[in-house]
């Protein structure tokens, strides 16, 4: 399956990149891949990328977030970074999207869901 990345729009500007959408006539979920384990280099790129990703969920209002990689599990740092911006939305009372990890892509892919509260 070869497709494009989208790009989602703020104020007409881009503002978070996609790279996959799954609908049904009931939801909308939406997906992030990555070759490696990790949203970013550093804390604040884990939690500025954590942020944008939830936002975009929420401005199209998709019901959640596949973040599939093909190595057989995301860092720990990248869970953290997930985890800690859902709870901060949830506080906010702002939209927070359900989670679903996806891993082992290409080998022996496997789907669970981010269970923090």
């Amino acid at each position: 399956m070869v497709c494009e990345e989208f790009e989602l729009l703020k104020d007409d500007k881009r503002f978070v990149e996609m790279d996959f959408a799954l609908a049904t006539t009931e939801e909308l979920w939406l997906g992030e891949a990555k070759s490696n384990d990790s949203l970013g280099r550093s804390p604040g790129q884990r939690r500025n990328e954590a942020s944008k990703l939830m936002e975009g969920c929420a401005a199209v209002g998709a019901s959640g977030l596949i973040m599939a990689t093909a190595k057989t599990q995301w860092a720990d740092t990248t869970i953290e970074a997930l985890t800690e911006e859902r709870r901060g939305r949830l506080r906010a009372g702002k939209a927070v999207p359900r989670i679903s990890l996806l891993t082992g892509l290409g080998a022996s892919p496997k789907l669970s869901p981010l269970t923090s509260p």
